[in-house]
């Protein structure tokens, strides 16, 4: 669900009868017939795709929460202060203290991440090495390592990396965020490596051996697209490593 979609699904919850919401959309600039149409439904994908542009501009409109604030006052005869909207929830879930900067540049806010990690091939895990969701339930790392540079592995670097935390993201494919528009995996990637996060890709981890304080993680690069293993092995200390690879993408 997009941030608009989620100020539209919100809005339709408020205590407000049609009229007031068309009103309100008039008001933030929406044309007369196009807010009486989105005033009928409860969601933005019932609507003719003609109207979603200014739909999207007035329900992302900082004055979305005064107009609302001022209806409700209209309707109730009480003072009201500006309404906030919901913020939509973090697509890492509940434990994830840190803006979904990733989704947002996805232009995937609201959505929710679906199914499991699945475990390295070859690879035995050690203490040190977890789930990205058991990851979050623990205060923040002092250094990490975060395997898999889908959505999963590049928000939560992008996370801990604006916590000031050294990251370093591996993936044994050439490409950030496999799957996704390449305009935006650029822009992502980029933003990562600006906010500091060392993004490793052609890396395929090979073990990990736990140490006093944390776990190394051993990897080599990779060629082709199967890929296959070449050059000597490299090595990453951390005292967290988080897997993050195989997650189904927000959705």
């Amino acid at each position: 669900m997009s941030a608009s979609a989620h100020a539209f699904r919100a809005l339709t919850r408020l205590p407000l009868p049609p009229p007031a919401r068309q009103q309100l959309l008039v008001a933030l600039g929406v044309p007369a017939a196009a807010a009486a149409r989105a005033a009928a439904v409860s969601e933005l994908s019932a609507l003719p795709p003609a109207d979603l542009p200014v739909l999207t501009a007035a329900l992302l409109s900082p004055a979305l929460g005064a107009q609302i604030g001022a209806a409700l006052e209209a309707l109730t005869g009480q003072p009201m202060a500006a309404v906030v909207l919901p913020p939509p929830p973090h697509p890492l879930g509940p434990h994830a203290t840190f803006p979904p900067r990733v989704a947002e540049a996805l232009g995937m806010l609201g959505r929710t991440v679906d199914g499991l990690t699945r475990a390295l091939p070859g690879v035995r895990a050690c203490p040190g090495v977890m789930d990205f969701r058991d990851a979050l339930r623990l205060p923040p790392p002092q250094r990490a390592v975060v395997v898999g540079a889908g959505y999963v592995g590049a928000e939560l670097a992008m996370g801990w990396a604006g916590m000031n935390i050294p990251v370093t993201l591996l993936d044994r494919r050439p490409e950030l965020l496999r799957g996704f528009i390449p305009d935006r995996a650029r822009q992502v990637h980029r933003a990562l490596v600006a906010a500091g996060v060392s993004v490793q890709l052609g890396h395929n981890v090979t073990r990990f051996r736990a140490r006093a304080g944390g776990v190394v993680v051993f990897g080599r690069q990779t060629v082709g697209e199967s890929p296959q293993l070449t050059g000597p092995e490299r090595s990453w200390r951390a005292d967290r490593v988080v897997i993050a690879a195989g997650v189904i993408r927000p959705g």
